[in-house]
């Protein structure tokens, strides 16, 4: 339009152009005329028929432009389709509507091609058909609308019930036109059925694989229209249904059993029995009738000797008196021994017991140091001669002489060195040398180190010296290294032959794990190295609360090639980490085996990867499941890039996933519980109470997704402030764990489910408990605040656990405990083991000292309870450590045993027992290094026998 406005307004310009023309040739002519007529000027006739001519040519110009421009070609309607004429000098332009173009607007604009790619065109897709004068969109399945920019939404046609039942609607995108189409999200309890998407059909969840309600006690399972419903527990149980537990009916009223006397009452599965009556009582448990101790058995009297009851007696309540003429305590058959008649009356046992047998009579020596028929002759002191070497004490025993070695020397006479053949270090530098030197090392060994050092530190092994038989691929002896605690972690390298002098070799962690192992041929001198701390090259443990920064070594820079780094990133306990990559520049790879950053979903190696990462593609954040994160750095011998910078923040976690408790007491549980347990959960807690107590962990629920190994969803428990701590336990499945006591005055619980099946998982309740954990070969144990009175309602546990090879003899120098005939109220339990099933040795009250206990094995295991009224000033005891060489309980993860005086001959009529025991859901490998034993079809003479938990002979 601006373009026609111009065009008139140039038109009218010319127009008065041409008008002022006309005028002056109309002046110029008559002044023409005039010069002729007067003849004034003489100009030829010549000259003015020229100049008549041009006058009348200009004039016939004028008058034929003049024609021109009044004339309108628009009179004709020349513009088509539409389009608007504009007059111009002997023309006329056409203005087109949008859809035509061309002088007379008849021609078709194609709108497909203008308009692709901008929001006029066909959008999502559609197929552009160009037409006369206009186009049209042909739409995909999931479009419609001019430009098909509206989508179908298949859910709104209908509410969801009716789309999909017992469901939620969800809109899919359509695959064919006119065709709609949806998926339903079954509600629990519904499935989809009668080959529709509809959620109509009930699930009966009492007949599917996994058992909806208790299964030991059985409980009925009642389906419901999308639900189901669990009977009750059966008598003796309490419980939902879902799951039942077994009450104890000793806790009320002693479960029935006898009160006075007190009887035990033993809780059973569903049920109860009551234990004996006491001594003096006749009865089934549940009463007992007072017959006097002497009236049963005699009281456990020898048949010769009189029972006498006597209250003052602790724990039998009666005398056994023999007769005259025998002596002893008169105590069970052997409790009377005669003494005189006629053969004695000279008292022949100089330093014995004369027992009369007949017409005879024989001597029991009974002073030590005396030997012969009439217990008068002086044994030779074997010690006398000093045999035992090596500042070894010697000792006396009834036939010859045991010497107890000092450390670092073993043998019957202390005479050989002994090689220190595996064992843990944790100083920041040491040697290690194997064996001994000028020792050569024995066949057939397996020995394994470990050698840590600080946390933010890597070991560096230097070999002063190397020589041990050589092999192609070391496959006879050879010393392998492993970047790790263990032989599971990367084998750094394995040696072999006499050509390490002065090497060394650093880890990338704080641990590494060696591994000796020799065959049955040649043997050599053996290895010694040097172990020191030193910073790492790259990498370290970033404890932070809110937020940090590390990159990869030289950015922005060029990262260096063989290089290894880790990060243990730590956030607060109940904190989550999440990863930003900021810059992501290394070596590209299909499967990242050349330069790689790989993250670990917790503080080690073998924590699940969670991302792998090798080319210059920045990648989205990345969120950890617990509070702590191991980011492992390699870049190989070739390709170098600018490498990459993360940071990385804390983030909340899942509400109730995890924390730190103080309180001396308290409850943790799974997230959501009762209610099924999310998928993908790392929950970690940390309880931490006085550092003078312990804690003690019961699971009042427990259902997690079962696995042999409880490698899917699981729960565990260390006892310290995190996982590298001891570990009490890893359980999964259905079965209620074990009461749990820690060594320390913190407990460190992580929860972790997978991504696929959930459960309801569990609930637990701490407490905090005195006492305490004792592995000195001496110690004092004593009541709480001793001297002083003891509280009411305590609950002390002390152990006593010694390395094996001793057993533990406790002294008890005061004692003032509430009495009672049965030590019912406050008392002392001693049990002879680790652990409160262990065989009881006693329970202690009252107010005299009892005698010395000894313990068949390394391990002593007592508890001491008060109630609410009298308090006293309780016990004071002292434990020390005797020394007996072979046999103890082992409860470490991994270890050895061998028999007495090994490498050396073992002696003669000698019993050792040894008790292995691992964690629950753990099973415990035996390798035998050396063996050699007397010979025997049916090892009658020497033998070792090998039995499971059950007494069950593995091997003999």
């Amino acid at each position: 339009m601006m373009r026609l406005s111009g065009l008139s307004s140039r038109l009218t310009e010319m127009t008065d152009q041409m008008n002022q023309m006309e005028e002056n040739i109309t002046a110029l002519a008559t002044k023409v005329n005039r010069f002729i007529g007067t003849g004034q000027d003489r100009i030829s006739n010549r000259a003015i028929r020229r100049i008549t001519s041009k006058v009348n040519q200009l004039q016939d110009k004028v008058n034929t432009l003049t024609q021109l421009l009044t004339e309108n070609e628009c009179n004709s309607n020349p513009c088509k389709n539409g389009g608007t004429c504009a007059d111009t000098y002997n023309g006329f332009i056409c203005n087109c509507p949008s859809n035509w173009e061309g002088p007379t607007c008849d021609s078709d604009i194609n709108e497909c091609a203008r308009y692709a790619g901008t929001s006029l065109g066909c959008q999502n897709g559609a197929t552009c058909i160009n037409t006369l004068g206009g186009y049209s969109c042909n739409c995909p399945a999931n479009w419609f609308g001019i430009h098909c920019t509206q989508q179908h939404d298949d859910c709104s046609a209908a509410s969801h019930q009716e789309l999909c039942g017992h469901g939620t609607c969800i809109d899919e995108k359509r695959a064919l036109p006119g065709q709609p189409k949806y998926r339903c999200i079954c509600d629990v309890g519904w499935q989809a059925g009668n080959g529709g998407p509809a959620c109509t059909v009930d699930i009966d969840e009492c007949n599917g694989p996994v058992r909806r309600c208790s299964v030991n006690p059985p409980v009925v399972c009642i389906n419901l229209p999308g639900s189901f419903h669990c009977g009750p527990c059966p008598a003796g149980y309490t419980g939902t249904g879902h799951t039942c537990a077994d009450i104890n009916e000793c806790e009320m009223n002693n479960g029935g059993c006898s009160i006075q006397p007190y009887v035990q009452c033993i809780n059973t599965i569903g049920s109860r029995t009551c234990g004996p009556c006491p001594s003096g009582y006749m009865g089934d448990g549940v009463r007992c009738t007072f017959i006097g101790v002497c009236n049963v058995n005699r009281g456990g009297c020898h048949q010769l000797a009189t029972c006498v009851e006597n209250t003052a007696v602790v724990g039998t309540y009666r005398e056994c008196r023999c007769p005259s003429g025998y002596i002893g305590n008169g105590e069970g058959p052997n409790g009377c021994i005669e003494t005189g008649g006629m053969n004695c009356a000279s008292n022949p046992c100089r330093h014995g017991i004369c027992q009369s047998t007949g017409s005879t009579f024989r001597c029991i020596c009974t002073d030590t140091g005396y030997t012969g028929a009439l217990c008068d002759q002086e044994e030779i002191n074997p010690c006398d001669s000093a045999p035992c070497q090596n500042e070894g004490v010697c000792s006396r025993t009834p036939g010859g002489f045991t010497c107890y070695c000092t450390n670092g020397y073993e043998g019957p006479t202390c005479a050989h060195r002994i090689s220190s053949c595996g064992g843990e270090f944790t100083q920041d530098n040491g040697t290690l040398q194997f064996p001994e030197t000028g020792f050569t090392y024995d066949h057939m060994m397996s020995c394994e180190w470990v050698i840590s050092v600080g946390e933010s530190k890597v070991v560096n092994l230097t070999f002063d010296y190397f020589d041990l038989e050589g092999g192609h691929n070391c496959e006879y002896d050879f010393l392998q290294i492993n970047d790790g605690p263990s032989a599971a972690r990367m084998i750094l390298s394995r040696f072999c032959g006499e050509n390490l002098h002065g090497r060394s070799i650093v880890s990338n962690h704080n641990q590494v794990y060696l591994w000796f192992k020799s065959d049955k041929t040649v043997a050599h001198t053996g290895f010694k190295l040097n172990w020191t701390a030193q910073n790492p090259e790259c990498g370290g443990v970033l404890n932070i609360s809110e937020y940090g920064s590390f990159n990869s070594p030289g950015y922005p820079g060029l990262y260096p090639n063989d290089r290894t780094c880790s990060w243990l990133v730590r956030v607060p306990i109940g904190k989550r980490i999440q990863f930003h990559f900021a810059t992501l520049q290394l070596e590209e790879h299909s499967n990242c085996s050349y330069d790689y950053v790989k993250v670990h979903d917790g503080a080690t190696d073998t924590d699940p990867i969670i991302g792998t990462y090798c080319n210059t593609v920045t990648p989205p954040p990345l969120t950890t499941s617990g509070h702590s994160a191991l980011v492992n750095f390699h870049s190989d011998s070739s390709g170098q890039h600018s490498g990459f910078h993360i940071t990385y923040s804390s983030q909340s976690n899942i509400q109730g996933c995890g924390g730190v408790l103080t309180t001396p007491t308290g409850k943790i549980n799974s997230p959501n519980y009762p209610d099924v347990y999310e998928t993908n959960l790392n929950c970690e807690w940390l309880i931490r109470i006085h550092p003078d107590n312990r804690l003690k962990l019961t699971f009042q629920e427990f259902m997690l997704e079962h696995h042999r190994n409880c490698s899917f969803d699981y729960v565990e428990i260390y006892s310290g402030n995190s996982d590298r701590a001891p570990l009490l336990g890893r359980y999964c499945g259905q079965n209620t764990p074990p009461e749990l006591l820690s060594n320390t005055n913190q407990l460190f619980i992580r929860f972790r489910s997978d991504n696929s099946v959930n459960h309801n998982g569990f609930k637990a309740e701490y407490k905090t408990i005195c006492g305490g954990l004792y592995t000195e070969l001496t110690g004092i144990l004593t009541s709480p605040y001793y001297p002083e009175s003891y509280p009411t309602f305590a609950q002390c546990l002390y152990e006593v656990r010694l390395e094996p090879g001793y057993l533990i003899n406790v002294t008890f120098h005061y004692m003032e405990i509430e009495l009672h005939l049965d030590c019912r109220y406050d008392y002392l339990e001693v049990r002879d083991g680790d652990s409160e099933t262990s065989p009881l040795v006693g329970r202690l009250c009252g107010y005299r000292a009892p005698e010395k206990i000894i313990s068949t094995y390394n391990n002593l295991w007592m508890r001491f309870e008060t109630d609410g009224s009298v308090q006293n000033r309780g016990f004071y005891a002292e434990y020390n450590a005797i020394e007996i060489g072979c046999g103890g309980v082992h409860t470490e993860p991994r270890g050895f045993v061998s028999s007495p005086r090994h490498p050396d001959r073992y002696p003669h009529s000698v019993t050792c027992s040894w008790y292995l025991k691992a964690p629950p859901g753990y099973i415990i490998r035996l390798t035998f290094s050396t063996f050699n034993l007397e010979p025997d079809s049916e090892c009658q003479f020497d033998y070792v026998l090998v039995q499971d938990m059950d007494r069950t002979a593995i091997g003999k």
